[in-house]
């Protein structure tokens, strides 16, 4: 296997890797993939330092060093379960896991300040290499993590320069207790951030995933947290704040928390403590 020297400016480096599914033989035509990253995303470093391996290809973009390296078996998925790996974006995942019999790794090494630089050339890569395979079935993404249908991953990455939201991050929102929503991120530590907990809150699932979904793509835009006691929304008499602490669901990290509270009780608790002097 072909393996580089990373980054010369001696800083700290992060990798992202996604994984291109085959039923059959894994191939790339390395030409193909090189015009079409420059016809997809014209503004992108033109690929250099080409070197070939048996079964590995590397070049780099700009500062960026990217690998291709085939795999002539499935990939492992034994713990995808643990890992709670969805494929909303390929629904038929599950079966296609049964019957791919091969894969191509794409690992792409940068300076680990720059990791929203890092991402997006992952996925151009990626959606140029699908282009320029013969029949790719999906991608593991594993940073999300989740599966992804090649046409689907294709489609979505087009949206660059916009983030590709759905792709980046997994954004799962469902019923909570008593007629309340909860939603949950998955993916924002790739970049450096951290993840969102939104629990039994008293919005729509469409509204809070929406909510939800514009406030990952503030903190990518601006590659930042946001801010512990930051107020998000006051509307119909209920102040939205963050709140970075411990998981409400048992997460290992400390997250950001999406806060629902009624003004109400807001001044019924600063009387209380006024009085209490």
């Amino acid at each position: 296997m072909l393996w580089f020297r990373r980054v010369e400016s001696g800083g700290e480096v992060s990798e992202a890797a996604a994984y291109i599914l085959f039923e059959g033989l894994p191939t790339i035509d390395g030409k193909t993939l090189v015009a079409d990253l420059g016809w997809r995303w014209p503004g992108l470093a033109s690929p250099t330092n080409l070197v070939k391996g048996e079964d590995d290809v590397g070049f780099a973009i700009g500062e960026a060093v990217v690998l291709l390296a085939t795999m002539y078996t499935p990939i492992d998925s034994s713990d995808f379960e643990e890992r709670r790996v969805i494929d909303k974006l390929w629904p038929a995942a599950r079966t296609s896991l049964l019957t791919h019999q091969s894969h191509i790794r794409i690992s792409v090494v940068l300076e680990q300040r720059r990791k929203i630089d890092l991402m997006t050339i992952a996925t151009q890569v990626t959606a140029s290499a699908i282009a320029a395979s013969a029949d790719p079935l999906g991608v593991y993404w594993p940073a999300a993590p989740q599966l992804i249908s090649a046409r689907e991953f294709t489609q979505q990455a087009g949206t660059l320069p916009a983030r590709p939201i759905q792709l980046w991050v997994d954004i799962n929102v469902g019923k909570g207790r008593a007629g309340t929503c909860t939603a949950v991120t998955s993916g924002l530590a790739a970049f450096g951030l951290r993840e969102m907990e939104a629990v039994d809150v008293p919005e729509t699932k469409a509204e809070l995933g929406a909510r939800l979904n514009r406030l990952v793509d503030q903190v990518l835009a601006h590659r930042r947290n946001v801010a512990d006691g930051a107020v998000l929304e006051v509307r119909n008499n209920v102040s939205v704040t963050a709140a970075v602490g411990q998981s409400s669901l048992g997460r290992e990290h400390d997250v950001t928390r999406v806060l629902f509270t009624p003004l109400g009780e807001e001044v019924s608790v600063a009387s209380s403590a006024a009085g209490s002097r």
